[in-house]
């Protein structure tokens, strides 16, 4: 029994240590996400506030799941569904800022190479002009003095449109990798828009970054808590070598025939405002799993110690 409840307590710490890993690198991802959408919202000194927001936001979010779930655990239903409500909504602002995070490219390239293009069809446009008006000019003897004039103009727009293509192919476009890649080849296969296949898949990456981040973060208190469950049933169930079987089988025995005496001194305790009873000092007090509060809980008011308040928060009567 000890050596099972003993390798338990080697899985949990090796789950624990998955799970932070896990929570540490989604949550630097969120932050950087965040971090870089309100840093980008203004210039200079207002900058770094919005910046403190959104770091304090992302704080606050893993704060507020963290304290909902301990609440949900203690049977504070109503404080728990307050502290989940404030972490939907930090969830929101977190998803909102790593869409547009990872929207966020720097279109001045791409458009100044646009407004090049444009403008070179312009000139095209203007030399096929010229050279009509020179062929009518030269079609007609009275008019060709209309000729040279024609010619010059022609001249001097080639030399502009030369110009305007160096200036073109010296811009440097990014190049469409990974997500911009797969928005487009998803766009043709699709039909619908490269920018609206792109808002979606940044809002899809979002929230599945955002899923994470909450599923690290209560696994992770989740853990931490049952290992300690774990230290102390391990701690209840020594045995001395060669008797596993009797000496648990005695230390389950031992700890039926102290339970009671363990239930009186809670109420001692808690009578004589010794102890507050909240759901984490009476899991300690009697060294019982988190499970299992809940009947003492029930058996305390039922012996008139402590009542239950409209919050669900017990206090000593």
């Amino acid at each position: 029994m000890m050596s099972h409840t003993f390798n338990q307590g080697i899985n949990m710490q090796e789950q624990s240590y998955i799970n932070k890993a896990g929570l540490t690198i989604s949550a630097l991802a969120s932050l950087y996400l965040s971090s870089v959408f309100f840093l980008g919202m203004s210039e200079g000194l207002t900058a770094v506030v919005f910046l403190a927001v959104g770091i304090a936001s992302e704080l606050g979010k893993y704060a507020s799941v963290v304290i909902a779930t301990t609440h949900h655990d203690s049977g504070n239903k109503r404080v728990a569904v307050r502290y989940f409500a404030v972490t939907a909504i930090l969830v929101l602002v977190s998803v909102a800022g790593s869409a547009a995070s990872l929207l966020a490219t720097d279109t001045k390239p791409k458009t100044k190479h646009t407004d090049l293009e444009s403008r070179i069809a312009d000139i095209d446009q203007q030399i096929n002009i010229e050279l009509l008006a020179m062929e009518r000019a030269a079609s007609i003897n009275a008019q060709t003095a209309g000729v040279a004039p024609a010619r010059e103009s022609i001249d001097i727009l080639r030399t502009q449109k030369a110009d305007l293509l160096k200036e073109k192919q010296e811009i440097n476009l990014p190049d469409e990798k990974g997500m911009l890649a797969l928005a487009r080849d998803i766009s043709v296969e699709t039909g619908l828009s490269q920018e609206r296949v792109q808002r979606i898949m940044a809002i899809v990456v979002a929230v599945l970054l955002e899923g994470l981040c909450l599923f690290f973060a209560v696994a992770n208190a989740a853990t931490t808590f049952t290992a300690e469950e774990v230290v102390t049933t391990t701690q209840g169930n020594e045995v001395s070598p060669g008797g596993s079987d009797e000496g648990s089988k005695e230390n389950s025995e031992n700890q039926n025939q102290h339970e009671p005496d363990k239930f009186e001194s809670l109420v001692a305790a808690i009578r004589s405002r010794e102890l507050e009873p909240t759901h984490e000092n009476i899991r300690v007090f009697m060294a019982m799993q988190s499970g299992k509060v809940k009947e003492v809980k029930e058996r305390l008011k039922a012996k008139n110690v402590v009542v239950e308040s409209s919050g669900g928060r017990l206090m000593p009567v």
